[in-house]
């Protein structure tokens, strides 16, 4: 299969980068010492208790459960080049690759990527699954229209809203005509807790996560709003044809998105 990275680049504000390099340095932290419970955070599993086994087990479900859901809305994801964005550990770039015949995990931390690494002896389809670290505020290293599905779930979250909202333009734009963007974001602060975080200074809650909650890096959690979404959808010449929420979380209401590209007004 021929390349499909252009080595473009192009210059972004000084302040979308500092904001890229401290969210490297963060999940750099977080993939060293307890890469599992960073990227699928659910209870008892804090500390190293994930079961490798189990936590892949929980991407396979899922992309088991997006394929239903494109298929009961006549939506067809292809079975091209696959693109899963903060690929973390490649929990769902791995099951990606039973139905793509490529499949890329990019991610900006290093650690995460070397237990990616170390986790494709779990793989059905190892040979279709690539790991590349992006360290840039876009994905200019891959060409326009080059990709069947884009991934990207439990990630923009953890970024400021200006360079998320760049990275979701950017997913778009690689997206082949009539390819599918499969984006997860919270919406909303439903805890005490959460409510709370958005109120305190950033400073003061990324203190906390580190040394009262013991977090091995702080996690920042932005909120998208379905307008918002919609909008850059939109103004990039794409459509949200499916949303869902997931309740399942317990201080953010989870939404999900299926965005065809090439198909805005």
């Amino acid at each position: 299969m021929a390349d499909i990275r252009t080595g473009r680049t192009r210059v972004v504000p000084r302040c979308i980068d500092s904001e890229l390099a401290e969210a490297r340095s963060d999940w750099h932290a977080l993939g060293e010492h307890d890469p599992m419970w960073a990227v699928l955070s659910r209870p008892g599993t804090k500390g190293g208790k994930w079961e490798p086994s189990e936590f892949l087990a929980t991407g396979v479900a899922e992309v088991a459960a997006l394929r239903d859901w494109a298929r009961s809305i006549d939506l067809d994801l292809g079975d091209g080049p696959a693109l899963d964005f903060g690929c973390g550990l490649g929990r769902i770039t791995q099951p990606l690759a039973t139905h793509h015949a490529r499949v890329l995990g990019v991610d900006v931390s290093a650690s995460m990527l070397a237990g990616a690494h170390g986790l494709l002896c779990y793989a059905d389809r190892p040979e279709r699954v690539e790991f590349m670290s992006n360290q840039e505020a876009g994905l200019e290293q891959f060409g326009s229209a080059t990709f069947d599905l884009v991934h990207c779930d439990l990630v923009l979250q953890h970024l400021p809203v200006r360079l998320a909202e760049l990275y979701m333009v950017e997913m778009l734009r690689i997206l082949r005509p009539g390819g599918v963007l499969h984006l997860g974001v919270p919406d909303a602060r439903t805890s005490f807790v959460s409510r709370m975080q958005w109120i305190l200074p950033t400073w003061l809650d990324r203190w906390i996560q580190q040394h009262i909650l013991r977090f091995p890096a702080p996690m920042r959690m932005t909120m998208f709003s379905t307008d918002r979404v919609g909008a850059i959808a939109g103004a990039a010449r794409a459509r949200v044809v499916a949303v869902a929420t997931d309740s399942s979380g317990v201080h953010w209401r989870h939404r999900r998105y299926l965005i065809v590209a090439g198909e805005g007004v």
